[in-house]
């Protein structure tokens, strides 16, 4: 999908001991302390921006699971010498 979250507006604990990032375009991930994501979720932000940019003809595609699906597909964690499709400790 090409999409690269660089940034970061919220980043909390919630409730029930999820750590919930909340990226500057609206997506929401949330991970346990382990960092697996355990769910994706898109903001109403996302969704306006998404609605938009379809309208523009510029995007195709359709909010649905096969898009969270493609979405989780693609997170990678850095282990300090590459990136990973799991989990990983940086080893630096």
């Amino acid at each position: 999908m090409g999409l690269f979250v660089a940034d970061l507006r919220l980043l909390d604990i919630t409730e029930n001991r999820r750590i919930r990032a909340t990226s500057s375009i609206g997506l929401i991930y949330e991970f346990d302390f382990d960092l697996k994501l355990l769910q994706l979720s898109w903001g109403h932000a996302y969704i306006i921006h998404h609605q938009n940019m379809t309208e523009a003809g510029k995007l195709t595609s359709v909010l649905d699971d096969a898009y969270r699906d493609a979405l989780l597909k693609g997170i990678r964690y850095w282990n300090g010498s590459e990136w990973t499709a799991e989990p990983a400790k940086n080893r630096t």
